[in-house]
């Protein structure tokens, strides 16, 4: 009986963390779940909207341009020819697919597997900063409150859709990112770069967290040395595939597309236009409406970054509030700047994401909000799990009344 006494606690001890876990994984798949039941998505079908299959079937024939106009896809004409207008990264994934599936790959069942790796990713970085429960009441909060998850069950037939895949794979590498750069293993550091510079053949923009993750590097290092190029090769070997590529189809290393898109082409204006910023961040502040007692979700221009996105509002709380109790360090500073920066990069967008839940674009931030929040070691009052609790349960009601309206 003495040993079986002491072993109990030992048992204790291994369990105490898998058991807030796994709750947490389950209520994030029962949220999914609930959306994709009722929206009637299927997650493992293939989409109409998914341009990186169709890059696939280019590449596996031989080519670079796409054989034909797809007039619902955002195609870039270039001369005389028809290229998907968005980074190749994802239609590289896609390859691989073909060959099981040939054309008709599983679109939406990538997107839960990115959505799912990212969450992975984040987890296991709120666990090193913070004890199992609180890592599993954060990362519930990042996958069900805001707008990612209806990246993931986009309704409309649209779930793997091409926009929806890059931001999801871009979620799961910067997620990756920081947690393997964050950590202490040489080898995760070459590979956290390297994910980087993946994630910017996904989001461009996600280059802007290099000058953060550099700087968590150097402090690995104490000093910058020239040994220290040796983790840079492999990450500037993938951002120069991206130049060739592009130098490939448009003549140009830092075209991905965009600019050869026929609205662009007969607006003849850039797709980036800092006047845009002032009336997309109204739309992204301003509060849903009701009519008639029943909620009103804005089809497009997105809404209420404070409920359809409140991790990134968080994270740049807790720099601030580091600052004013004089905690703050440089790399608070560096993260600060950048999310600010970034933020300001993707408003500045055109469309702004046209037709999206919530604030589509602004779902970038998430990696890097929830990196501020997990090394600050912010813990989860009980007043706070309530707000938490409340603000998911808006946005799954939010999400369904925005699909059903469509």
């Amino acid at each position: 009986m003495s040993s079986l006494s002491s072993v109990t606690p030992v048992v204790k001890r291994a369990l105490s963390p898998i058991a807030p876990t796994l709750a947490g994984f389950l209520v994030v798949a029962l949220g999914l779940w609930l959306v994709a039941g009722v929206e009637h998505s299927n997650l493992w079908a293939h989409t109409p909207y998914d341009s990186y299959t169709l890059q696939a079937m280019a590449w596996r024939d031989g080519h670079v341009a796409l054989s034909q106009n797809y007039e619902w896809l955002e195609l870039a004409i270039f001369k005389g020819d028809y290229y998907v207008s968005f980074p190749p990264l994802p239609s590289v994934v896609m390859w691989v697919l073909t060959f099981p599936f040939g054309e008709n790959t599983p679109s939406g069942a990538v997107g839960v597997v990115y959505f799912v790796g990212g969450l992975l990713a984040l987890w296991a970085l709120l666990r090193r900063y913070l004890p199992a429960d609180q890592a599993a009441l954060w990362l519930v909060f990042v996958a069900l409150g805001g707008t990612i998850l209806s990246l993931v069950s986009a309704g409309q037939g649209a779930s793997g859709g091409v926009w929806f895949q890059a931001q999801l794979l871009a979620f799961f590498l910067t997620s990756l990112a920081f947690l393997l750069v964050d950590g202490k293993n040489k080898i995760g550091w070459v590979i956290g770069l390297s994910c980087l510079a993946l994630a910017v053949g996904c989001r461009p923009f996600n280059l802007i967290y290099a000058p953060a993750l550099l700087w968590m590097l150097s402090r690995h290092l104490g000093e910058v040395k020239l040994s220290a190029l040796r983790y840079l090769a492999a990450p500037v070997a993938v951002l120069a595939v991206y130049g060739i590529y592009n130098f490939a189809r448009f003549g140009n290393p830092t075209e991905f597309g965009h600019t050869y898109l026929p609205e662009l082409a007969q607006a003849g204006t850039g797709m980036f236009l800092l006047s845009s910023v002032p009336t997309h961040l109204h739309n992204v502040l301003s509060a849903p409406s009701f009519e008639a007692g029943k909620l009103v979700i804005p089809q497009a221009g997105g809404f209420a970054v404070y409920l359809t996105n409140p991790m990134i509002l968080i994270g740049l709380a807790v720099i601030l509030v580091r600052g004013v109790r004089r905690k703050a360090d440089a790399l608070d500073a560096i993260l600060l700047v950048t999310i600010l920066l970034h933020a300001v990069l993707l408003l500045s967008h055109r469309t702004n994401g046209g037709w999206q839940y919530g604030t589509r674009y602004l779902t970038d931030l998430l990696p890097v909000a929830t990196y501020v929040v997990a090394r600050s070691g912010l813990r989860v009052r009980s007043a706070g799990a309530v707000a938490m609790g409340a603000v998911i349960a808006f946005n799954l009601y939010a999400i369904l009344v925005f699909q059903s309206a469509t």
